[in-house]
């Protein structure tokens, strides 16, 4: 499914540092910030680059749950988001496709001359 593809394309290419960053006027300091969902002012959300806990709310995820709580949208707004607030272009279906098949075609050869038939062979 080409939309769980690009979820875990976007998870790949950004951090926690860069989510925080952009979407929040907070400045990390060692892998803490003052959490956006409350009005303390404490380092009280810690994270690292693939998840956050805060420790007053008790929240812990990913860094599509942090935009989803932090702007109330749903899931797939939170990948549209990001991939708009990032200029992160969709994957190419048909490049995956090509890449698939030339792999498969690649397998195939060595499997041929693994037996004797490819050309030349």
């Amino acid at each position: 499914m080409i939309q769980n593809r690009y979820a875990d394309e976007v998870s790949d290419r950004l951090t926690m540092t860069d989510i925080i960053l952009r979407y929040t006027d907070r400045q990390p300091k060692r892998g803490r910030i003052p959490c956006p969902f409350h009005d303390g002012r404490d380092d009280n959300l810690s994270f690292n680059n693939r998840v956050f806990h805060c420790f007053v709310g008790g929240k812990k995820a990913n860094i599509f749950r942090f935009v989803v709580e932090l702007f109330g949208l749903v899931f797939w707004q939170a990948v549209q988001k990001l991939r708009d607030g990032f200029n992160l272009e969709a994957p190419d279906e048909d490049l995956r496709a090509r890449r698939r098949a030339r792999a498969a075609d690649q397998g195939g050869l060595r499997e041929r001359r693994r037996r004797g038939e490819a050309a030349g062979g």
